[in-house]
């Protein structure tokens, strides 16, 4: 007859639903280069970030400048993301989600805090030194991140680095310190007259370090590309 023998067995297949592609978790690294221009009466920051993303896509990603810059341009040979800066927090998105290798890059600028009153200014038309904090920009919302910024001069500014107190130490300590040639691999160059002062590398965005700037007089900057005041 028709029937199972006694060694038969009931075989059983099944389909599962195909797991949701939004399941997925995004794994994020970003990469930055950026320089520190400083010149009379205004900082220039320009930096450029790299994110390698896996496993699924992203729209957007939170940066975070150094204090007082303000973003002029965001741009990205990836398409045309949009930005909205608060304080110091700049949201990046993209107008789809986006996977593999993104790319953007940043300008922008603080204005100088030197005084420009009488009192400040030396006999021979010399600013006081005044105290600049230069930090890379960190990405908030990723796995891992890491890069390398530089500080360069314009030939109106003097630089020099004060010695690292033990208020600075753990910040100092974060970031470290690279020749010269490390930054000249980078996509990012100074500008003609700006003069390449100090390269350090950094891991996750962490670290800062403290410049002290100063306007030259027109006699002494016309005469110099820069001066720079390094430690020992």
């Amino acid at each position: 007859g028709g029937g199972r023998g006694a060694n038969e067995r009931l075989l059983e297949i099944s389909w599962r639903p195909r797991r949701a592609l939004n399941a997925a978790q995004p794994y994020v690294s970003a990469r930055d280069q950026t320089l520190f221009t400083i010149r009379r009466g205004v900082a220039k920051l320009r930096s450029r970030l790299e994110f390698s993303v896996f496993r699924a896509p992203r729209t957007s990603f939170q940066l975070l400048l150094p204090p007082d810059f303000v973003v002029r341009e965001l741009t990205s040979p990836q398409g045309k993301p949009s930005y909205l800066q608060r304080g110091r927090q700049v949201e990046v998105q993209w107008p789809t989600p986006r996977q593999g290798l993104l790319t953007v890059e940043i300008s922008a600028e603080r204005p100088s805090v030197e005084s420009e009153s009488r009192e400040d200014s030396a006999e021979n038309g010399e600013a006081k030194w005044q105290l600049f904090g230069a930090m890379p920009v960190q990405v908030r919302d990723v796995d891992r991140s890491g890069g390398v910024f530089a500080i360069a001069a314009g030939p109106d500014t003097a630089v020099m680095f004060p010695e690292v107190n033990d208020k600075a130490a753990a910040s100092y300590a974060l970031l470290e310190r690279a020749d010269l040639e490390a930054f000249q691999t980078a996509r990012l160059r100074p500008s003609a007259d700006a003069s390449l002062v100090r390269v350090y590398r950094h891991l996750g965005g962490r670290g800062s370090v403290s410049v002290m700037q100063r306007r030259l007089a027109p006699q002494i900057a016309l005469g110099i590309q820069a001066l720079v005041q390094v430690e020992a």
